[in-house]
């Protein structure tokens, strides 16, 4: 999904009965930068939508092996 997908996607949602939404954003992501993730996530904030975001410093568009426990215990507890 490209970066303008993802707050199209968004803005399309409809907010009740939506699950937990866990975004995660590395300051060096070209294609989701943070300011796009923001936008994203106060989208989802004014649909009352239960939003968490993980930025994570000096991190591209990859996942790392250390952030796995983070994203299990956030599922684990909202979902």
């Amino acid at each position: 999904m490209a970066g303008s997908d993802f707050e199209r996607w968004a803005k399309e949602i409809e907010g009740q009965g939506f699950p937990p939404v866990l975004l995660i954003s590395g300051d060096k992501d070209p294609d989701f930068n943070l300011e796009m993730v923001s936008r994203t996530l106060e989208i989802l904030k004014e649909k009352e939508i239960d939003v968490t975001l993980l930025h994570y410093r000096n991190a591209g568009h990859e996942h790392r092996p250390e952030w796995s426990q983070v994203i299990f215990d956030w599922i684990e507890k909202n979902l």
